[in-house]
């Protein structure tokens, strides 16, 4: 069963929360967090290239 994007998004949050300099790094992830697709899905990321 792949993760869900709440699961996700609370376990970055809570990562950051902990880690608040990692947040400009997290950027673009971040902002993928906020799009409403599934992140789960092979090829969601921008930065994700395949063969």
């Amino acid at each position: 069963m792949p993760l869900s994007h709440d699961h996700v998004r609370t376990t970055v949050e809570t990562y950051l929360a902990l880690h608040p300099c990692e947040r400009e790094q997290l950027g673009a992830f971040l902002d993928t967090l906020e799009r409403p697709t599934d992140i789960a899905r092979p090829r969601v990321l921008a930065a994700e290239h395949g063969c």
